[in-house]
């Protein structure tokens, strides 16, 4: 009996444990399962290093790019940097310019007021006449001394050592009103202008029984420079100025004397133009006076304001 129940119990044992092929299967499943995650790790670890890569690629191309930036900005300021050095030298030298510019104007205006105080000085010793008629092979300087030693009692040797020298000058004025050609005299002394002026004033001089007009005394004249910015002036002047020195190229007059008597002859031009201006401006001014006084006589003819609208 004994024997029974352990061939009975071995086999019940021997049936509960599953058979040596089954295991195997089994393993080769893991195995095979673990293998594929294996792989889908390795890929994804292979897809990270792949988008890494990527990325790398593009941050390495950014910065490409920001270097090429930045080396264009710091050429870009090499050449700014160049250009206001130019710029700043450039400025140097116009300043240098301007500073010479300023030197050799004040030079030229102390040199202005010394020609022109020459001028005027050299103004103090002329005299103009006219009415003296020209006459073919008449002796000019024989006539003026004559009419000037009698007029001031002397030889006519002291007057003429009292001269040093007579000519003709072609004038607007002269022709304007059909008179000869105007006698200038520049004599060695002021004195003597001075006598002939002061001998003037109490008797008429004449030649061939015409009054000769010996140019008055003249306060000292100053030419008004806002005349110059006028267009009109400056185009009435250039002509009146061309008419001169066309009639006046003469041969025997010196540059000198023509140019001493242009001076003379524009400061005419100019007193006479600024003349006929002031004229005009004082016209101007009277029409506007009659007119307000006009306007303020018809409104006081209307009477009050209040009244005419209680009137009414």
């Amino acid at each position: 009996m004994s024997k029974k129940l352990i061939s009975s119990g071995a086999s019940m044992s021997t049936s509960a444990s599953p058979p040596s092929g089954q295991r195997s299967i089994q393993t080769m499943l893991k195995q095979d399962k673990e293998k594929e995650q294996e792989r889908a790790s390795f890929q994804m670890i292979m897809q990270g290093i792949q988008d890494l890569k990527v990325k790398i690629d593009t941050i390495e191309q950014r910065t490409g790019r920001t270097e090429e930036k930045v080396e264009s900005i710091q050429q870009m300021m090499t050449k700014y940097e160049e250009r206001l050095q130019k710029v700043e030298e450039g400025g140097k030298r116009r300043e240098e310019k301007i500073g010479n510019i300023g030197n050799r104007l004040t030079v030229m205006e102390q040199e202005k007021s010394g020609m022109l105080k020459w001028e005027l000085d050299r103004s103090e010793f002329y005299l103009r006449f006219q009415n003296i008629e020209e006459e073919k092979g008449q002796d000019l300087a024989a006539i003026m001394v004559g009419i000037l030693a009698d007029a001031l009692e002397i030889t006519e040797e002291k007057m003429m050592d009292g001269i040093d020298e007579i000519y003709r000058v072609f004038t607007r004025y002269a022709m304007r009103n059909n008179l000869p050609r105007e006698v200038h005299i520049r004599f060695t002394k002021k004195s003597m202008k001075t006598q002939i002026l002061q001998v003037a004033r109490e008797k008429i001089l004449k030649y061939k029984g015409k009054e000769i007009l010996g140019q008055k005394k003249r306060s000292r004249w100053t030419l008004n420079n806002t005349i110059l910015k006028e267009k009109e002036f400056t185009q009435w002047m250039e002509k009146e100025l061309a008419f001169f020195f066309k009639e006046n190229r003469k041969e025997d007059t010196s540059i000198q004397n023509v140019w001493d008597t242009m001076k003379a002859y524009a400061r005419g031009l100019i007193i006479d133009y600024t003349r006929k201006k002031n004229i005009r401006k004082r016209q101007a001014f009277k029409a506007l006076e009659d007119e307000y006084k006009r306007l303020e006589k018809e409104l006081q003819s209307q009477g009050p304001l209040s009244s005419s609208v209680g009137m009414a």
